[in-house]
């Protein structure tokens, strides 16, 4: 039996864990260490459905063939910080354009792994699925590691 060609897909997964990572690399540069003194909040813009749209519109334009896969991590990260659940963020800007300012501390974000089970187990599994990848890839090998971050491949 011959199977049928079936085409190789080049996936960069460099640019998965960038983008996975894009809600907290923004908002939180901007609303936890630029603007502390006055907003402190690590959820302003970048964890809102209408920036996850359009992003997703400018991984579109980019990736073409494959821009669902580069999109997806952007909004498993939105769904699992649970901003869809919280009216503001789901319907912002039309409830207003300022964001919460929080008193949040460090010591907040280790009382909330202790206190609240969603958030402790996607950390935990995160923690184990980064671990998996770590080893199954071999990234405690110095040259593995470079090999990775050269041209973005994983051995899934």
């Amino acid at each position: 039996m011959v199977l049928p060609n079936i085409p190789t897909i080049s996936i960069d997964f460099r640019i998965i864990v960038l983008l996975a990572m894009v809600p907290d690399l923004i908002d939180k540069t901007i609303g936890l260490l630029l603007l502390s003194d006055t907003i402190n909040n690590g959820r302003l813009l970048a964890h809102t459905p209408i920036f996850a749209l359009s992003y997703s519109f400018v991984i579109h334009k980019r990736y073409r063939k494959m821009w669902i896969i580069y999109a997806i991590p952007l909004w498993i990260h939105q769904i699992l910080d649970r901003v869809l659940e919280d009216s503001f963020y789901l319907l912002y800007p039309l409830q207003g354009w300022a964001f919460e300012s929080l008193d949040w501390e460090v010591a907040d974000w280790f009382y909330t792994l202790r206190h609240d089970s969603y958030t402790l187990v996607g950390e935990v599994v995160g923690g184990l699925i980064l671990l998996i990848l770590f080893y199954r890839n071999l990234f405690y090998q110095h040259t593995k590691f470079r090999s990775f971050l050269v041209t973005g491949r994983l051995h899934l």
